[in-house]
């Protein structure tokens, strides 16, 4: 299936066009229903088969990237728990619970991101 994706002129309005072999659907939509119909998708997504391997990606794996993203940390009313957010542009935002332990490895991988390098 092929899909195509084209920003109204004043760009308050995404048209999206879905082709296969019955013929092809249009629509269009404000910012808000398609940000609806994100949350839709990645939760569909999220439920059907295969799953994604919840593994960590091989060196050279391509990754959406968003510029501007902003991210928050917040501790949960259970003790055990911090949630991490991240703002995406177009997705809103994304968070992912954490135990302390899982927190505390976080931390460990960005200090390394963060050191100088040797030399």
């Amino acid at each position: 299936m092929e899909a195509r994706c084209t920003l109204g002129e004043d760009r308050t309005t995404l048209t999206i066009e879905l082709g296969g072999p019955q013929g092809a659907v249009t629509i269009t939509r404000d910012a808000a229903a398609v940000e609806s119909l994100i949350r839709a998708l990645i939760m569909a997504r999220a439920e059907m088969l295969p799953p994604r391997p919840m593994v960590d990606p091989v060196p050279g794996t391509e990754m959406q990237t968003a510029p501007g993203m902003r991210w928050h940390v917040e501790t949960l009313r259970d003790p055990l728990l911090a949630l991490v957010g991240l703002l995406h542009p177009g997705a809103g935002w994304i968070a992912i619970p954490l135990e302390k332990a899982q927190a505390k490895e976080l931390v460990r991988s960005l200090r390394r991101a963060a050191a100088p390098l040797p030399g």
